[in-house]
């Protein structure tokens, strides 16, 4: 399941969060995480994020955070700097979860039938 990107807006107002990147990068992980779980998944899920920086200088700080809502092994990252971000932004993730079902099906589990409706003519 690909997901839209996750940014740092507060979802009880729709604001950009106060605080700095730390804050931001924090948000955009809980944000992240609520729609993953609200999927009926968790973060041990994720197989890619794609992290969007307007400054690689902040790529350490990133890498603390993300230490604190991912656990070994990490999923697969890419991340690119950018000039700017909507709303001021200074960061934006995109990511890639794979549910139960999906991993069962790559561990060799048939993939279930789904049953297609019958076609006049056929």
């Amino acid at each position: 399941m690909y997901l839209s990107g996750q940014i740092p807006l507060d979802p009880a107002t729709g604001e950009l969060v106060s605080g700095g990147f730390e804050a931001q990068v924090h948000q955009s992980f809980r944000n992240l995480k609520a729609v993953v779980e609200a999927a009926g998944g968790h973060l041990g899920q994720v197989v890619r994020l794609g992290l969007f920086l307007t400054d690689l200088a902040q790529f350490a700080t990133v890498n603390t955070i993300m230490a604190e809502y991912f656990q070994a092994p990490y999923p697969a990252r890419s991340t690119i700097q950018v000039a700017a971000l909507p709303k001021g932004r200074h960061s934006k993730s995109r990511q890639r979860w794979y549910s139960n079902e999906a991993f069962a099906r790559q561990a060799g589990a048939p993939k279930p039938r789904v049953p297609r409706p019958a076609v006049a003519g056929r």
